[in-house]
This record gives C-alpha cells, structure tokens and sequence, in this order.
C-alpha cells in the first residue's frame, strides 16, 4: 500500500527587519553586522547555496548568541543536508531562546521522525499542537507517526482533526484510508480515498490504494479500473501492473493478465513477483515449460522465495515428476516451516507415490496449519483408508462430511453400510 508520509514543509524564518536595541554603539553596530551577516544567509539560502548559508547563520549567531531566527534558519538547513544531531541542536536553542516558537517543535519533530526517535516526534508534534491548536500539519504529521507505530486511534483522531481544520486535505484523507484498510473497515476505506480522487482526480495514490481495497472485497472490475487510471496517470509503476494482473488473473482474463505480468517485467527485470505471477498464470493455462521458466526465474533472483519453490513443485506434480515436486516442496518447507499449502502439496505426491505414511504425516501438519480445510481432513481420510485405518479413515469422512464436503459424506455412507 502506499501512503504518503510525513510532511516536510519546514518554514525558513526569514526576518528582514533590523532589530531595535537601547544600548551601547558598538552594541549597536554589532547587532546590526549580525542582521546583515543574517540577511545575506537569507540570499545564499534562496540561491541554493547552503553551505554559504550556514556561513552567514554562523557568523551571525556569533555576533548576536539571542538571534533565535539565525539558530532556528541553520538548523533547517542542517535538516536539508541530512545533518540531524547539528539540526535536533540548533532547534533546541531557538525553543530556549523563544519558548513558544511552534515551527521549531514542529520541524525538530520531523527532525526526530527521521531518526527514528517517534517518541520525541510525538512529543514536539504536541507541543505544536499545544501552542497552536489549529496547527494542521502538526495533527497529520503526529497522525503519520502513530500510524507507523501502529497506534491506529490515535491516528485515526489526528487525521480527523485534520481534515477537520482542512476539509479538503487530500494526503490526510488517503492515510486515514490507509487505516481502515489495515484495520479491514474497507468500506471507509474506501469513502476516504474517493474522497481523496474527489479533491484530486490525479491523485494516483488513492487510486492505487482503492484498488488495493476493491480487489480484497473481489470487486476486480473495479479494481481493475482503479489500477488502469493509475496506469493513465503513471504508466511506469511496475507494482500497479503486477496488481492488475492478478485482477485479471482473478477473472480468468489470462491473455490480459500475462500482458500486464510481461509489462511489469519489462519496466523491472527484477521484479520476482511478477515472474511468480505469470508462472501461476502459466500455470493455469497448462503452459507447464513457460512455468517452470517464471518460477525459476523468479527462484533466481530470490532464493529465499518459498512460494515460488512451491509453485513450481505443483507444476512438477502435475508433469508426474514426483522427485522434483518432492524437492521443491521440502525446499519451500525449510524456508517457511508454516507453509500449509507445501505439506499438502507434498503430501499429495506421496499418496500418489503410494507412500501413505509420509502422505498422511504431510497432511497431519497441513490441518495443524489450516484446520478450517475440509479437503485436507478427505484426504488424509483416503490415506488412512488404503493404509487400512478404516476407523481413522470415518472420523476424517465424518468431519469433512460435517464441513460440507459431499464426496466425504458419500464414502462414509458407503462405509457404514
């Protein structure tokens, strides 16, 4: 899913007017050396050139140690170049020179946001808040933190406000989708990001994380739409292709599918997931050699990759090369000992081997893993029926007969008879 992140419109405090002191002249002179050497920052930072910048802050502060603006300058600078520490510092004297100066919160926040330190994010983003209760980038901004820390609520409530304060605050309306989606409320999920397309119909975000929503409730015509006007609007996004294939996919529309997978692949030859995707479309299809082809390719660029390992073992399994689905299967089971669908995908080589007691152990782990599978529960049944375990074979029957599954209720009708 993609959501924008946290905001990182720092405000550069620029102030061009002389400061007015009563006291000494050479005071005077010093102070206004200063507001000069401040100025002239002001110049080199809107040319882009901030190491001049930083000079001319430096100089200032130098002549004048209370210029809070020159601190609170250098340190967005600082923030801009990646020099954190130097910014967290320079932020820190602008809040002990000016108390109740938001943007410094704010900015140290992000500042800490970037670290990593959320806690101290939090912390400055509230303090803005504190300090201006209409503050709207500090709610979105503390909302993105929590979000990211997992504290759904709590960023549920600051988007609001948010969007409370803006109404027509696209990026707050798409991460507070973001959420309803993880939280599986995908009905507001889905108002928010509408409302987002509202707002901007080229915000290809929501249209993107709106497919995302319509293709989990299997609304794959829409998602396909979703995904398509993405496309229209970012035709180099390769992770949007790979999505409308699978809508695609989902419909059976192989032909459309394979093309967005080969599109995807095109853009990043890289990318393992589209070379798995096409290989199960392949897969599908009966296309067994171009398969084997994808889901290699895909075991290439990632070894770690189970389900490709799994993937291809069924294609093995389907060609009746037992030793190579076997293989893959143990393969995928190494790397993923939770796997349900390879043990039962080896269990099934097994019964087709004929070796009933590794059949039936593969399916043992398989119903630890998935035990809502009336299948799995049919199939170790048949395994204990020709080991000759009729009474492990019934109760197996019965309890995939009691989860609907017909052709288990058949046998255990013809074996009580």
């Amino acid at each position: 899913m993609i959501h924008r992140g946290i905001t990182i419109g720092l405000v550069l405090m620029l102030c061009m007017c002389l400061v007015t002191v009563a006291c000494s002249q050479n005071k005077d002179e010093k102070l206004q050396n200063a507001q000069e050497w401040f100025e002239k920052g002001g110049d080199a930072y809107a040319m882009g050139d901030y190491e001049k910048a930083i000079e001319y802050w430096t100089k200032t502060i130098e002549l004048n140690p209370e210029h809070d603006k020159a601190f609170f300058n250098r340190a967005v600078v600082y923030g801009t170049l990646a020099r954190y520490e130097e910014a967290i510092e320079d932020y820190t004297k602008t809040i002990e020179l000016d108390p109740e100066c938001v943007s410094a919160y704010y900015n140290r926040g992000i500042v800490y946001n970037d670290l990593g330190r959320s806690d101290e994010a939090i912390t400055d983003y509230t303090k803005a808040i504190e300090l201006d209760p209409e503050y709207v980038e500090a709610y979105y901004n503390r909302g993105t933190t929590y979000r990211d820390l997992g504290r759904y609520d709590d960023a549920i409530a600051d988007f609001t406000r948010a969007i409370e304060l803006n109404p027509e605050y696209v990026d707050a309306y798409n991460n507070r989708g973001g959420i309803y989606k993880d939280l599986g409320r995908s009905d507001e999920a889905i108002v928010d990001y509408t409302k987002a397309i509202e707002l901007d119909p080229e915000f290809t975000s929501a249209y993107y994380n709106r497919g995302i929503v319509y293709n989990g409730l299997g609304r794959y015509d829409e998602a396909i739409a979703d995904y398509t006007k993405f496309i229209d609007l970012d035709s180099e996004f390769t992770i949007a292709y790979d999505n409308r294939g699978n809508a695609y996919k989902m419909l059976s529309r192989y032909d459309e599918a394979i093309a967005d997978y080969t599109k995807a692949i095109e853009l990043d030859p890289e990318y393992v997931s589209a070379y798995n995707n096409r290989g199960s479309a392949y897969t599908d299809l009966g296309r067994y050699d171009e398969a084997i082809a994808d889901y290699t390719k895909a075991i290439v660029l990632d070894p770690w990759f189970s389900m490709a390992y799994c993937n291809r073992g069924v294609v093995y399994m389907n060609l009746d090369r037992y030793d190579d689905a076997i293989a893959d299967y143990t393969k995928a089971i190494e790397l993923d000992p939770e796997y349900g669908d390879a043990y039962t995908g080896r269990g099934i080589v097994y019964y087709n081997l004929g070796r009933f007691d590794d059949a039936i152990s593969d399916y043992v782990k398989a119903i630890e893993l998935n035990p809502g599978s009336a299948l799995l529960y049919y199939n170790r049944g048949i395994a204990y029926y020709l080991q000759g375990s009729i009474d492990k074979a019934l109760v197996d029957f019965e309890t995939a007969c009691d989860m609907g599954h017909e052709t288990a209720c058949e046998n255990l009708e013809k074996l009580g008879e």
